[in-house]
């Protein structure tokens, strides 16, 4: 190994149209004076003077089979990446193992990627630790569309006080990021979430250890943007000033066997995340608010998770504006408001089912249901257990939009706590204005 040190408004190592080569076992650091900070070791295309100095010949080669391995970091800028790329042109078969970095920007940042490795390494004080994406300088056919990283593998990573995001994984509408391997690393503080996609489909984010998520409203895990058709599983959170796992405006992800607690905001988040999403056999503990929470997600699916000690004021439970919910096989234990919260279309094949769902130490024996968005055609909603009726007290919501047309919104809402044992049930009646009537029945079993 080599020591490098202090280049002035440059990289310290520069790897333009390279492959088979290895920085290995080197003290690299130092000070970047230029704008936004230098990477200290930079993967690069020889595309023009502008992006490789003194690289010619320009003829759009990316980097090959690059080692960083056993290296200690120390730098104000990015330690690792970088920030330019070609269409369609990957850097291919980079592994970066078993280093020390130590940076006031990104500890690693790099775009258009292929089969990339980062593994045993440890990152102390980094903006983000580990960033994969696909904004930068993208020069070349700005029409073509392109996976600006694929095969990506993080593993086995120690992350201590990012004061941004631990690792952040972010495509674009156009670019999607796919088949990425987020798993067994460890974050001991972050200032945003811990984990951060946007854009990223197809990929796992499994077994890590995430721990102390600080600043304002952030998440152990939080997954938005299309997002689509990843595993959320078998991950440790504790102690986040957001929720444990979130997921926004993405569909089809499965978030299994984690284990929350000690959030300040919900267990398990669900937004807006189109159908089949499935959260099953998560163990969330000593939530601010719900264990699980879910706003406008059809056909999800929450199956045998145990939740214990929910908010005071809140959940176990909660779902509103979601088609056909399926709530199976969960206990609640503790000391939330009401083990479940559910509201639901007024169409009989909307409301979804529940069943198997165990109520059990100090929560209340309560079920609170709330028909949602209901229109016009309603009359009546009442509630029907344990041979009473639940008469309900209709609310009327205008919302004021962005484009300034006004939304309305009518719910129908028993505040009268229904006790439910085992094997009893609440119906759902609804009437309409040509006096039909539809029914739907909710069995704790």
């Amino acid at each position: 190994g080599c020591t490098i040190l202090n280049n002035y408004k440059g990289h310290l190592i520069e790897f333009a149209a390279v492959s088979d080569s290895v920085v290995e076992n080197c003290t690299i650091g130092g000070t970047s004076v230029s704008t936004g900070g230098k990477e200290a070791i930079q993967l690069d295309t020889t595309y023009s003077s502008s992006t490789a100095p003194g690289g010619s010949p320009y003829d759009k080669t990316p980097c090959r089979n690059i080692k960083i391995v056993n290296n200690s970091i120390t730098y104000s800028g990015v330690g690792i990446g970088s920030h330019s790329a070609v269409y369609g042109n990957y850097h291919d078969g980079i592994a970066i193992t078993g280093n020390t970095i130590y940076t006031t920007g990104a500890g690693i940042s790099v775009i258009s990627v292929y089969n990339m490795t980062v593994s045993g390494n440890r990152f102390l004080n980094a903006s983000t630790a580990i960033r994969f994406k696909s904004t930068g300088v993208i020069v070349g056919d700005s029409k073509s569309e392109y996976s600006s990283a694929v095969n990506l593998s993080v593993t086995g990573n120690v992350i201590d006080k990012a004061t941004q995001n631990g690792i952040y994984i972010g495509g674009s509408s156009k670019r999607t990021i796919k088949g990425v391997t987020v798993g067994g690393n460890r974050v001991n503080a972050s200032g945003q979430s811990a984990v951060l996609t946007d854009w990223c489909s197809e990929s796992t984010v499994s077994k890590n250890k995430l721990y102390q998520i600080s600043g304002k409203q952030n998440n152990g895990v939080y997954l938005r943007n299309s997002s689509n058709a990843n595993t959320v599983s078998g991950n440790t959170i504790k102690t986040a000033t957001g929720n444990g796992i979130w997921i926004a405006k993405s569909c089809g992800n499965t978030v299994s066997k984690n284990k929350v607690s000690a959030v300040q905001r919900n267990g398990v988040y669900l937004e807006k995340c189109g159908k089949n999403t499935v959260v099953k056999s998560n163990t969330v503990s000593g939530t601010g608010r719900s264990g699980v929470a879910v706003e406008r997600t059809d056909n999800v699916q929450i199956t045998g998770n145990k939740i214990t000690n929910a908010g005071k004021k809140k959940y176990g439970i909660y779902v509103m504006g979601s088609a056909k919910p399926s709530i199976k096989n969960n206990k609640i234990v503790g000391t939330c408001l009401k083990p479940i919260f559910l509201t639901a279309s007024v169409k009989k094949a909307n409301i979804g089912t529940m069943d198997k769902t165990t109520l059990t130490g100090g929560a209340k024996a309560g079920i609170d249901l709330r028909t949602g968005r209901c229109d016009n055609g309603v009359t009546s909603v009442t509630f029907q257990a344990n041979g009473k009726n639940y008469k309900t007290r209709l609310t009327t919501k205008r919302t004021k939009q962005s484009d300034e047309t006004t939304v309305t919104t009518k719910r129908y809402t028993t505040r009268s706590k229904i006790k439910l044992k085992k094997g009893k049930t609440v119906t759902v009646v609804v009437k309409d204005k040509g006096a039909n009537k539809y029914y739907k029945s909710y069995t704790v079993k």
